[in-house]
């Protein structure tokens, strides 16, 4: 993982991963959704969970 993903939490003394900092999540689904479709006999049934 890249580490400008994380953050410091002094809190808890650790670095945990900060979700907003993602950016376009969107095009990374898109790629998944289109492997799923190229396999939907085996895979389809994951198709619905991956939707951006």
């Amino acid at each position: 993982p890249l580490p400008q993903r994380f953050t410091f939490r002094p809190q808890r003394g650790l670095f945990l991963r900060d979700f907003q900092r993602e950016g376009d999540v969107g095009r990374h689904l898109g790629a998944l959704h289109s492997v799923l479709h190229k396999n939907i006999h085996r895979l389809g049934h994951l198709a619905a969970r991956f939707r951006p």
